[in-house]
């Protein structure tokens, strides 16, 4: 009865832009696929990938309007009891009270306790070893680490990896070398305060959004989710930058939303405002993308809610200042800082090009050829393309020798080369980040860490008492995760792509009024896209907010007079 007078009310609008936005899923996903299985290149014809394009537009179509169905019913979600009316449900859905949220985060990460003494004192990849290992002088300072060219540096510090970071991560292993002897306790300690701060800022989403109407049900199921799945408090036990610009992105988010909820009158606050400034320029300062999410966000923001742009005016102006001002001519000069290469920002035309060096060999003038070896080398070029990583390309950057007229030129011959065959550019980009939209790129953990029996440091151990816990915790994760079904839940696609896309459909259905709620996200998508290799680490930032996304998508605190309100079927 209910399906059947949603079904007559469903507008023709709604239908097409489920269509619309189900041929872009199934083509990013068909093209992916096809690609990641044909090792790099596609598996089979266009006109053989049809049936499957077709197949999926229909799928993913029908899962769209069930969604949308769904959001129509959202009344019905919420059979829990009333607040305060039992002990589980006053711990996964907390009030908006400082002392109820501590108790959720407690009880978070006593969940989390397993994953985070197995890892002890951290789990870590060579970019944060590499860091650390600098701070404390143990390792050549490298303008571009891993580069075959060879690009040792005589300065302090590089800032090829944030250099906010770097100071980070090595003042803790320094203090634990004080007091220990090596880095264990320092390391740790940074965990512990770490997933503190991570455990208490899902908390308080949660709260949050409860405090904005969302049923209680569906916040019980996303603290739960946070709570249990294991790739939260794995990450959270990981000291790598990625999770710390995570953890930050998560109350900005937070903060994102209630400004968008509030048709930016949550600016107005002074808390908020400064909060809001704050949390973004710690963003810039611990991840190279994060100028390019908090500025573009705030500009956006400034440009809808005009009445209160003063906030997005500062953070966007200070955001600037701080990373192309104060960093570069200030604090690098005197602090001995070498700045991070082109090569990074660069990555992806790199690779481009080098993809395009491999599939149009002779569709190359002398003129390209010379102005490419400016920059990255030209002779083997095409044997050093990898589909899966930018890395073997973007390394062998001539840091020392090419100017910014070499780029500028480089640059020229980009732009040419992929008017001439954009076919090529697609297929490389696809190639590299096509397993953020397809179900191939299962979230990987960070499993070691960087002692000696990983070509790291003496003062960074494991100890043995921990290691049968650790072997059984991830013998079942790679288990759980490998399974047809629940591994869903462990693919990347599903948070860096899917749910935001499915948030997009209902938003332009029903939320249209939360849409600027979707600019961060889609920044940290596009971040993902222009990455040189896949790594769920990535896509942290959206693993921890998607879920909070659907959250608010069912909020009623704003509901009210939006324009394709499910009131006809209550």
């Amino acid at each position: 009865m209910v399906l059947t007078k949603w079904l007559k009310s469903l507008s023709w609008r709604s239908v097409f832009l489920a269509i619309v936005i189900s041929a872009i899923l199934s083509g990013i996903l068909t093209l992916s696929s096809s690609i990641y299985v044909g090792d790099g290149w596609l598996s089979l014809s266009l006109v053989e990938l049809m049936p499957q394009f077709l197949l999926l537009i229909a799928l993913f179509a029908f899962l769209l309007l069930g969604c949308l169905f769904l959001f129509d019913l959202r009344e019905m979600w919420d059979d829990s009891p009333k607040r305060g009316g039992g002990l589980l449900w006053r711990i996964c859905v907390p009030e908006w009270q400082a002392s109820r949220i501590c108790i959720s985060a407690t009880v978070m990460l006593i969940c989390w306790l397993p994953w985070l003494l197995a890892f002890y004192p951290a789990s870590m990849n060579w970019d944060t070893y590499y860091q650390i290992a600098m701070f404390s002088g143990e390792t050549p300072v490298w303008a571009i680490p891993y580069a075959p060219t060879g690009s040792i540096v005589d300065h302090a510090f590089s800032d090829h990896h944030p250099l906010f970071d770097t100071l980070i991560f090595g003042a803790f292993a320094r203090l634990g070398q004080i007091v220990t002897g090596d880095w264990n306790l320092g390391i740790f300690l940074y965990i512990l305060i770490q997933s503190a701060g991570m455990a208490i800022s899902l908390a308080a989403s949660v709260s949050l959004v409860g405090k904005k109407g969302c049923p209680k049900l569906l916040l019980a199921g996303v603290f739960i989710f946070f709570a249990i799945m294991p790739f939260i408090p794995a990450y959270a036990g990981t000291i790598v930058k990625d999770t710390l610009f995570s953890w930050l992105y998560i109350p900005y988010f937070l903060l994102v939303f209630e400004v968008v909820d509030s048709r930016g009158e949550a600016a107005k606050n002074r808390n908020v405002a400064v909060l809001l400034v704050v949390l973004g320029l710690l963003l810039c300062l611990t991840k190279k993308t994060g100028p390019y999410v908090v500025i573009p966000t705030a500009i956006v923001l400034m440009l809808i809610y005009r009445k209160e742009a003063v906030c997005f005016i500062v953070q966007a102006g200070l955001s600037a200042v701080l990373m192309w001002v104060l960093l570069p001519h200030i604090v690098f000069p005197a602090l001995d800082v070498v700045p991070g290469g082109k090569q990074e920002p660069l990555a992806t035309l790199f690779q481009q090009t080098a993809r395009y060096a491999l599939d149009y060999p002779d569709d190359v003038t002398q003129q390209e050829k010379d102005a490419i070896d400016a920059v990255i080398g030209y002779d083997n070029l095409a044997a050093r393309y990898d589909w899966q990583t930018a890395d073997p390309v973007k390394n062998w950057y001539r840091y020392d020798a090419a100017t910014d007229a070499d780029v500028s030129e480089y640059l020229k011959t980009w732009c040419a080369q992929g008017m001439r065959h954009p076919d090529s550019y697609l297929v490389s980009i696809l190639a590299t980040s096509g397993r953020y939209f397809s179900g191939e790129g299962t979230i990987a953990l960070h499993e070691d860490t960087a002692d000696v029996e990983h070509g790291g440091t003496e003062l960074l151990s494991r100890p043995e008492a921990f290691a049968p816990l650790r072997g059984v915790l991830l013998e079942a994760y790679h288990a759980i995760a490998g399974l047809p079904v629940v591994g869903i839940l462990f693919s990347v696609a599903l948070y860096a792509f899917y749910i935001p896309m499915t948030a997009f459909f209902v938003m332009l259905c029903r939320r249209r009024d939360l849409l600027p709620l979707l600019i961060p996200a889609l920044l940290c998508i596009a971040s993902c896209v222009i990455t040189p290799v896949f790594h769920a680490r990535y896509a942290l930032p959206l693993l921890y907010t998607s879920p909070l996304l659907l959250c608010m998508l069912v909020t009623r605190s704003s509901v009210k007079g939006v324009r394709g309100s499910s009131a006809s079927l209550r």
